[in-house]
Order: C-alpha cells, then structure tokens, then sequence
C-alpha cells in the first residue's frame, strides 16, 4: 500500500517530540532565570524588613515612639503584613512573636488603622467609654504602657485638659478662689486602671504601669484606694509594694485605709518589703513614723507624739482597761518603759522587760512590737536571746491571746522552735486558724506546728490554708505541716520552690491518716 503523501516518514515524529521536549525546557528556564531571581529578592526584602524591626525599629513598638518617628507607621505596616501570612507560614511565626507584646502594634489592630499612632490619646479615650468591657479593658491597658503618654494623661486629668477631659467647663481663673476644672473622663480612667492593677490574670508589667498611672494622680486617684487595699492582699510581692507605695500617695484617701496599710505592715513576709512599707507609712503619716522608728536616732519631733501615748498607755494600765484597747505603737511602748527617748535606739532590753511585766496588756503590746521588728531586714537581726527567751515563756504562759502574739513574733524570728513540750490546746488555735477575720492565724498555725502530734486533728485546716493567698499564712501552714511530719517519723513533706509548695503525696497522706487517729479494730 503506498504511503499517504501527507504521511510522516519514519523517525520524524520522534524527532518532533525532542523539538517539543527542547522548546519547553527552553521556557521553564527562561522562567526559572525570571522568576527564581525574583522570588529570592522578596524574599531576601521580607528577611531584611523583619532583622531591621527587631535589631533597629523595635523602639517603634512604644507608642509615644511611634507617634514621634513617622517611619513606623510603616514599618508596623510591614510587619503585621507578614504576621498575617502574607509573606507564607515561614514568616508569620516569626512576625507573629515579634509583636506580641507590642504595644503600637495592638493599638493598630485596634483601630484597624497605622495612622492612629499618629493620635493614640484620643482614639483611646473615646474606646474608654464603650459598653463593652474587653474593649475598655484593651483601651485601658495600652493607654497605660507608655510612660510618657502616662504622664501626659495625668497631667491632663490633673488640670482639666487632654482628651480624657474633653468636655469639661473651661478652666475657671484660679486667682478667684474657684475649684479646679472637672475631667469628666477622669472617674472611668481611674476605675480601669484601678480594675487592671487590681486584676490577678493581668500581666505583672501591665499591671505595673497601670499603679504608675495611679501613682502620679496621686490624691486625685483617691476614687482607687479600695481597690489597692484589695490588693494589699495579692501573693505577689511586687503588687503588694506598689499597692502600699501607691496607697500612701493619695493624700487624705490614705488615711482611711491606714487600717489596712498598718496590717499590712505586721503581716508582710518578705524582711526588705516591710521594711520598705513602714518607711512609706512613716513618710505618710508623722505619728506612724515616730511610732514604728526604732533602731533610729529619735526625731526630736517625736518626742511629744510618743510622750501623749506613753502617758495614754499608763492610764489604761491603771484603769485596767482592756488589752485591745491599747494603741499599736513599739516606740511609745519603750518610752513607757525606760522614760528615755534615747533607749529608742536600742529597744531590746525595754521590750525584754516589758515581755515579763505583770500585766498581760504591756507583755502582749511588748511581743506584737518584736513581732514587727523581728518582720524587718535590719531588726531580724536584733532580737536577742533574751527577748527570744522571754517570748517562749510568753508563749508557754497558757493565756491564749498572749500565746498567740508570742507565736507570731517567733514565728518571724525563725530560729524559735521550741525542743521542750509545750502547754495548750490544739482546739484553741485550729479555731484561730480558722477564723478569717483574725490576725493571728499565722501565728496559730505556727503553734499547731510546735504542738506537734498532738495537733494532728488540725493537719486538714492546715493543709487547706497553703492554698490562701495570705503568703504569710501559707508559709507558717507549711512549716506547721512538715514539722508535724518530722516528729511523727514521716519524712519532711516538701520543699517552697519559686514560691510554690511542692508536696510528696505520700507524706501529705500518711498525714492526713493521722489526723483521723488510730483505725478501730473490729
């Protein structure tokens, strides 16, 4: 059969498909020459945008910083692009961490707009009255992360001007004795930031700049003074000092929550704090100062504050007035024993006296002033043998409200334990120990710790106490529980590590069998 004229001749299709073949590996090169080149440039860009963010413009991330540098208005830009996947998976994780704790960043997602940065002040303000609480919450927070949008916030609420204040009636002519300008923005202001430095779950640096924000109000703030008695409570160190330190700033506001500064100060755990809040107490109030300055050369101004309340105490001596009745001041306390101002300076020997008195008002008053003392950085290491001596006999005296003030000063005084057996009923402070309106829990639990087995019926309360957030009390609980444990033969309970308990489950059982007792036979 002839072959058609249009036919292929033998061989040529294949060699059309090796032109084919050539002619698309031709193109994919040419791409590869285009596009690889490309794709490297954005993507060497895209690395370069994210070194340059972390290595020269994260400053950008404060916002009174990125208000005053107009390229980080861009610069954010950029980066949220690539936390936003933009750029692919590779670069969002790593955007993504860049800004998580950004300030300048958040306010722009916020806002959905750069260009707020520009004006954060009022933007903000106006998300400060919004129904909803996140998004006051959110506005309250990064209102308060930049200091010197702080202080511009404060010295606006101080003066009646600002965004916050916008509103108020013009500022009166101050020369004609008129009040100062109202801020009506000011009482919502304050609330929030007294609500987020009040808040548990907050973080400890938003948290900190919000009392920072309290703290330059000062006595204008006086509207968050219950919340920072509130947290005069917290199991962090650092919320305690600068709710105390903010408290004390507030002018009259302070002086009603002098109650709960003055128990503070006898229930701080830490030695350096409390020393830190008497002299913040001390600088608040004259009387407080004069009061709790021992181990000091007298003020010479003091002189009469303490000489009224030493003569007041000896009065309620000899009309035998009640115990509780007499005023809480160590200083007027030493004047009443030695008539000397000068014996202020070394205490000890006065306040050992007054521990072995006859009457149970003064010893009581004497070991509540060791307990404070004994609390301090630099009184720990004053309390000598004599006045530890004196304050186990107190304790062992079997008058309950004695032995428990004896209790919490060797309970501070922490080389106390006592190796003789001692008197009491273990019923009589489990009772204190649950009591949460008294002050003295601490020192209860501190004594069903030297009751040892005998106090097993109270291991329960004991245990249940470790999870309250009066730190003190905790910690004289958890001592109370391994010394129980110790003298029982069980082994030591646990270890306090980064401020948490860490409890061996078997000890922590074994114990808890014994506060049951003996098991009955059948």
């Amino acid at each position: 059969m002839r072959r058609g004229v249009l036919s292929p001749l033998p061989g040529e299709s294949g060699r059309a498909g090796m032109i084919a073949a050539l002619a698309l590996l031709l193109l994919f090169g040419l791409a590869a020459l285009v596009f690889v080149p490309r794709q490297s440039k954005i993507g060497a860009s895209r690395r370069e945008v994210m070194t340059r963010f972390m290595e020269q413009d994260y400053g950008c991330c404060d916002l009174a910083t990125a208000r005053s540098t107009p390229r980080c208005e861009d610069t954010l830009r950029q980066v949220a692009s690539l936390a936003a996947g933009e750029a692919g998976p590779g670069f969002a994780v790593a955007a993504g961490n860049a800004l998580a704790r950004c300030p300048a960043a958040d306010l722009s997602g916020f806002a959905g707009d750069p260009a707020v940065l520009r004006q954060p002040v009022p933007f903000l303000a106006r998300k400060l009255q919004a129904a909803e609480p996140a998004t006051v919450r959110r506005a309250a927070r990064l209102l308060v992360s930049d200091s010197t949008i702080v202080h511009e916030v404060s010295q606006g609420v101080l003066h009646g001007r600002g965004p916050v204040c916008w509103g108020a009636r013009p500022e009166p002519d101050v020369s004609s004795g008129a009040a100062k300008p109202e801020c009506p923005g000011a009482p919502k202001l304050i609330e929030e930031a007294a609500a987020l430095f009040s808040d548990e779950k907050e973080d400890q640096t938003d948290r900190r700049k919000a009392a920072a924000l309290l703290n330059e109000l000062g006595p204008s703030a006086a509207a968050a003074a219950p919340a920072l008695a509130r947290a005069l409570e917290s199991r962090s160190p650092e919320i305690r000092g600068l709710a105390f330190s903010t408290l004390t700033r507030m002018g009259p506001a302070a002086f009603t929550a002098l109650p709960a500064l003055n128990r503070r100060v006898h229930r701080e755990p830490l030695p350096g704090l409390r020393e830190q809040m008497l002299s913040d107490l001390g600088r608040m109030d004259h009387k407080a100062g004069c009061c709790y300055g021992l181990f000091h050369t007298p003020d010479p101004l003091c002189s009469e504050t303490l000489g009224v309340i030493a003569r007041r105490s000896r009065q309620q001596v000899a009309d035998h007035a009640e115990a509780e009745a007499f005023e809480e001041c160590p200083a007027a306390l030493v004047l009443e024993m030695t008539g000397n101002d000068a014996a202020i300076a070394h205490p000890m020997p006065s306040l050992a006296q007054a521990l072995r008195a006859p009457d149970i008002g003064t010893r009581r008053r004497a070991a509540d002033a060791v307990a404070l003392v004994a609390g301090t950085l630099h009184g720990h290491s004053r309390v000598d043998r004599d006045v530890v001596s004196a304050l186990q006999d107190a304790f062992r005296s079997g008058i309950t409200p004695l032995s428990l003030d004896a209790a919490d000063a060797l309970r501070q005084v922490g080389d106390a334990s006592l190796s003789a057996e001692v008197p009491g009923d273990p019923e009589v402070f489990r009772q204190t120990l649950a009591d949460e309106s008294s002050d003295r829990r601490a020192a209860a639990a501190w004594a069903l710790g030297q009751l040892g087995r005998k106090a097993a019926a109270a291991i329960p309360a004991l245990r249940k106490v470790l999870d309250e957030p009066d730190e003190a009390l905790a910690d004289a609980a958890y001592g109370a529980l391994n010394r129980i444990a110790e003298v029982s033969g069980l082994g030591r309970l646990g270890f306090k590590r980064d401020g948490k308990y860490e409890l061996k489950p078997e000890v922590m059982t074994a114990l808890l069998d014994l506060s049951r007792g003996p098991k009955k036979t059948p």
